[in-house]
């Protein structure tokens, strides 16, 4: 195995280990102050960010990269406590709709601050802005890398 190698399967695993532990550090902050998942937040994130505050249930799932019974769960979950609401698609009753409610708004919102203000403590001290702009274009290649 060559230099170049070597060094490739070390910021594979550094990307690893390092996703890893924020996420756990994430899941435990998001489950403490508001009782949400990642996955739950990150449903919530793009039901905020959806026009009208609401979406197809599959096109949530495949922006989350969930399988459409993992989708379930967790919008069953949402909708248990009053944070989301579940309908059938007036133009088509096969496609299931879930939107924002009142109280999952101001929720969503309370915790995308918090979220925010840990994101920026755990990410956002960059040594400088061109080491940002670095690993901005980093990860984007590897998002939309097909």
């Amino acid at each position: 195995m060559g230099v170049e190698s070597e060094g490739r399967i070390a910021v594979w695993s550094d990307l690893v280990v390092a996703h890893d532990r924020l996420m756990k550090e994430f899941q435990v902050e998001l489950k403490t102050e508001f009782d949400l998942t990642v996955p739950q937040y990150d449903a919530l994130l793009r039901l905020a960010q959806a026009d009208g505050r609401t979406l197809r249930m599959g096109e949530v799932a495949d922006a989350l990269l969930f399988s459409s019974g993992a989708a379930t769960k967790v919008f069953d979950r949402l909708v248990e406590r009053g944070l989301v609401e579940r309908g059938a698609d007036p133009n088509d009753r096969r496609t299931v709709l879930v939107g924002l409610t009142e109280d999952g708004r101001k929720l969503f919102q309370r915790a995308q601050r918090a979220h925010g203000e840990s994101i920026n403590s755990k990410v956002g001290p960059f040594a400088s802005a061109e080491e940002r702009r670095h690993v901005e274009a980093f990860l984007k290649r590897l998002s939309t890398h097909n």
